[in-house]
């Protein structure tokens, strides 16, 4: 797929074309800039400046202190992370799931099981009951019925 003008695509969630200007800076900061940002030698600590660097431009963007802004390496590990830390959490609860979440919350909950926590799955009842939201059924209405079933 090189003509994104003549293709319809609907997976912008998962990912998108490439901007050639953003790539290129991309690969020059890499090839200049290589070290493990985790490394206590003088390429890493360069590479965790420039870390630093991006996480403080993406905070004052975001709004957010950016102690609290994370870098992952994709949307599987980014949904996990707030899942596991429930699981540290002294007092089991329950978790419900809506069914349409991305595979990666729906399968956690296998793990979330073992941990001692109850996982419940929300299923709508009728499909009138999700609202379009830039072409996704991601919104139920509060008047929506709501059925809720184990997961296995």
């Amino acid at each position: 797929m090189t003509d994104i003008q003549t293709n319809h695509y609907f997976d912008w969630a998962s990912t998108s074309p490439a901007d050639k200007t953003i790539l290129q800076e991309a690969l020059d900061e890499t090839v200049a800039v290589w070290g493990n940002p985790s490394s206590i030698h003088a390429a890493g600590k360069e590479a965790r400046e420039l870390l630093e660097q991006a996480r403080k431009r993406c905070a004052d963007v975001l709004g957010v202190k950016a102690e609290k802004l994370y870098f992952t390496s994709g949307g599987t590990e980014s949904d996990h992370i707030p899942l596991l830390s429930v699981l540290n959490r002294p007092q089991k609860g329950t978790v419900l799931i809506s069914s349409i979440e991305h595979s990666a919350i729906r399968e956690m909950d296998l793990e979330m099981k073992k941990c001692g926590m109850a996982c419940l799955l929300a299923v709508s009842l009728t499909r009138a009951s999700f609202v379009p939201y830039v072409g996704f059924p991601v919104r139920v209405e509060a008047a929506a019925k709501l059925a809720v079933t184990e997961t296995n």
